[in-house]
């Protein structure tokens, strides 16, 4: 592919990207916390000392899923935007800050659009069945090993071809 038409496919690609990745995370991080809330509520009721520890540090468990999504998001992005990895640890300073960001995005949302993400919340009664809750909490971390999978076999076969 050519430089120039490689830089034209960046221009268009970049911003659809990122759109869709801040989208993503901001969604993900709204809902994260009544997929969550089902989750520890089941445990809860299971398991009662368990599940108070975890409630008691559920913010704690939001940063952590909130983490991983924008970890998995911005693993993707040297691939689809760059063509190219970028450094590890660039890659965890650029996850850091977007984690930081996307937690702070409903206030941001609301101080700037006047609309409070809450509202979002009347989409979530699927999550409020711990399954569905679970498979939602699972999702960032399906990808994840998505990636990794096929990372792996693109070397593989990538290595396979210098021979």
């Amino acid at each position: 592919m050519c430089k120039g038409s490689y830089l034209a496919k960046s221009w268009f690609v970049t911003p659809l990207y990122l759109s869709g990745a801040w989208t993503l995370m901001i969604t993900y991080q709204v809902f994260t916390q009544t997929a969550l809330s089902t989750v520890l509520n089941e445990i809860n009721y299971y398991w009662p000392s368990i599940g108070a520890l975890l409630i008691s540090r559920i913010d704690t468990i939001v940063f952590i899923y909130a983490f991983t999504w924008v970890f998995v998001i911005s693993s993707a992005m040297p691939s689809v935007v760059l063509g190219r990895q970028k450094s590890v640890i660039l890659q965890f300073f650029v996850v850091m800050s977007l984690t930081i960001l996307t937690l702070s995005a409903p206030e941001i949302v609301k101080i700037y659009f006047d609309f409070d993400v809450k509202n979002l919340f009347n989409f979530t009664t699927f999550l409020q069945n711990p399954y569905f809750a679970i498979l939602y909490l699972s999702a960032p971390y399906l990808i994840l090993f998505e990636i990794d999978i096929l990372g792996t076999g693109e070397e593989k076969s990538k290595a396979k071809n210098k021979k």
